[in-house]
């Protein structure tokens, strides 16, 4: 007599005779491939990481139309960052992101990270962005000039 569903590749026989659990035996089964698959199994290239920093982005629609707003990180990894937005960005838009990074260059210049690349999955209030490029810049004081400190 079988009992369970095979979820884990393998189907748990009980002892009829006795009424009870008393040996318990697993008998593997064909399941499709997919449902053999550990289900912590990572698929993306790289690990995610709860990085939770404020963020600046700009999604370029066409060479005329560009939309700018302000999010959080939810979290980054060396081939993408998901954030948060106030409106829906359209999967496949070009972005380019600024995000402040918490270390400082020389302990005194605060950095962030300019990445671009395209919008890979989007819902109501936050975006994943593919990077394609990136480079660390200094965040300076004022909009785009670097403080003193950081010469």
């Amino acid at each position: 007599m079988r009992s369970g569903l095979p979820l884990s590749g393998a189907v748990p026989i009980a002892n009829v005779r006795s009424g009870a659990l008393r040996g318990l035996q697993l008998l593997p089964v064909d399941l499709p491939e997919f449902l053999n698959r550990p289900p912590f199994l990572e698929r993306r290239k790289s690990a995610r990481f709860p990085v939770h920093q404020d963020l600046h982005y700009r999604v370029i629609n066409s060479r005329k139309d560009k939309s700018t707003g302000v999010g959080l990180t939810l979290d980054m990894s060396g081939s993408g960052i998901r954030f948060s937005t106030r409106e829906r960005i359209e999967i496949g838009r070009y972005a380019e992101v600024s995000v402040n990074w918490p270390a400082r260059l020389g302990g005194t210049c605060p950095l962030k990270i300019v990445a671009s690349g395209r919008v890979i999955r989007s819902d109501v209030d936050w975006a994943a962005l593919s990077i394609r490029r990136y480079e660390f810049r200094t965040r300076g004081s004022g909009a785009e000039h670097p403080s003193p400190s950081c010469a």
